[in-house]
């Protein structure tokens, strides 16, 4: 028996959030990032990160209750990426340094 294989998105498992708003904003998610993001610091540089990638990755951030640092430097986030980093720097008591 051939198992078929989907692109489409696990509705279970883990990040079950990052996942839901990746649908939702219909952006593919980015594996690295759930493999790095429960550490302290999160470095993912030169990704070119769409508004809607930002976004879905806020939704992680903001729950994430140990990282410290988020560098998503030469990534041309835009200004609506921007604002929602921004608003995690001040929703968080531990995220510190963008």
């Amino acid at each position: 028996m051939v198992e078929e294989r989907s692109n489409s998105i696990p509705q279970e498992g883990d990040f079950p959030e990052y996942k839901h708003q990746c649908r939702k904003l219909s952006v593919i998610p980015y594996s690295y990032f759930l493999r790095h993001s429960l550490g302290e610091s999160l470095q993912m540089r030169h990704r070119y990160l769409s508004p809607g990638d930002c976004k879905a990755m806020t939704t992680q951030i903001k729950n994430h209750v140990a990282m410290s640092k988020l560098d998503v430097e030469d990534n041309a986030v835009g200004p609506i990426g921007v604002l929602g980093f921004q608003d995690i720097l001040q929703d968080s008591n531990v995220l510190t340094e963008l």
